[in-house]
């Protein structure tokens, strides 16, 4: 190198960082000439800098992807918690507070309706994410991870307006009991040591309707989901019979994949302060997705 060049080495680069040391290796001249020589040198290590900030703020401006949408599945006959409107939307208190849960975590949720006997081994075979109203049972918790319960409801009993002799899940021994397919009451009368003749159904209007024509002796399910089809049906020829069953409590929650509960982490901050049960008689709509739980029935 000639007498006066500056040696220039970079030591360190990047979006944050770019230090350039200096070492003169023999005293630099104050003549025009040797001064001409390090403006250049100047001009691109300028130009290094600006470039390093250019590249930081392009990569501060990036916005970070949106997740995915949550798919989850819906039963199409299972008010008020989870049906169909009239559009064929899925809809419901269950479905709504899943939505609402989900957005308080930033993300959006597409529902896929489907009977239950099909959407209950969907998060298990990946077709969707969660579901938004199960009952956890001893035969479920080998299946799927559990929220902590929002809703608890005890079961019922409806027979035709004839029957004079069920009155309880005891008088049921060798009766013709219809109930929905893998539904918790299934797996209730199951669990139960009396023999029951089971009719299994893909809804529990279709179980009801059975009862009706007389194809059924009585249908076990829960009770304030009973009552809400019954309303809205208008089946006739059949009634609710007896108290609530004492020991056919049903606590439902949000449900994920075995396995996978960990990285679903719901908050329930903004959950209702009353969760409908048997006893709040339990929910509808009130205004745009928004849903009010009060006593003495809907």
């Amino acid at each position: 190198m000639r007498d006066g060049q500056l040696a220039g080495s970079i030591l360190r680069t990047g979006t944050q960082h770019l230090t350039i040391r200096y070492v003169a290796l023999h005293p630099v001249t104050h003549s025009r000439r040797r001064r001409g020589r390090i403006v250049p040198l100047l001009m691109i290590v300028l130009s290094a800098l600006s470039a390093a900030s250019s590249e930081r703020l392009a990569f501060a401006e990036v916005p970070a992807e949106d997740p995915p949408p949550m798919v989850i599945g819906a039963e199409p006959d299972y008010p008020p918690y989870s049906f169909l409107s009239d559009d064929g939307a899925a809809t419901g208190f269950s479905v709504a507070l899943f939505e609402a849960a989900a957005a308080a975590m930033g993300r959006t949720v597409v529902v896929q309706p489907g009977l239950w006997k099909d959407i209950r081994v969907d998060p298990a075979e990946g077709r969707i994410d969660a579901l938004p109203l199960v009952g956890r049972t001893p035969e479920r918790e080998e299946i799927f991870d559990f929220t902590v319960p929002y809703l608890s409801l005890f079961g019922g009993i409806i027979v035709r307006d004839d029957e004079n002799r069920i009155h309880s899940v005891r008088d049921l021994a060798g009766r013709r009991v219809a109930v929905m397919e893998g539904d918790n009451a299934e797996e209730y009368l199951r669990r139960r040591e009396t023999e029951f003749d089971l009719t299994l159904f893909p809804t529990f209007r279709e179980a009801i309707d059975a009862v009706a024509a007389g194809d059924a002796d009585a249908v076990v399910m829960q009770r304030l989901v009973a009552l809400r089809l019954l309303r809205d049906t208008g089946i006739g020829g059949v009634r609710l019979v007896g108290d609530p069953i004492a020991d056919f409590r049903q606590d439902f929650c949000f449900a994920v994949p075995r396995g996978r509960g960990s990285s679903w982490r719901f908050s329930t901050r903004d959950w209702p302060s009353s969760s409908p049960t048997e006893r709040s008689g339990g929910c509808r709509p009130s205004g745009s997705r928004r849903w009010t739980c009060r006593a003495g029935g809907f």
